[in-house]
């Protein structure tokens, strides 16, 4: 599992691999997305609407019923 350590003025390097693996080049935006948990999603943004589908799911495991998902509780 590839590993990146934060700077001390927060600066991550993306791995070599995983630029690979989503074709990233210099100049390349990433999404950031807080998860439940902490967990973090990071998404190359590629300017397709259609990448981002089911980005936002809960994990494995995890159930969401209809009154957690309704924001007017």
């Amino acid at each position: 599992m590839p590993v990146s350590i934060m700077s001390a003025d927060g600066r991550l390097t993306v791995p070599k691999e995983i630029r690979q693996a989503v074709k990233a080049m210099p100049g390349t935006e990433f999404l950031w997305v807080l998860l439940r948990g902490g967990v973090l999603q990071v998404v190359p943004k590629t300017g397709k609407i259609e990448d981002l589908a089911g980005m936002l799911t809960p994990g494995p495991g995890i159930t969401v019923s209809v009154e957690e998902m309704n924001p007017f509780r």
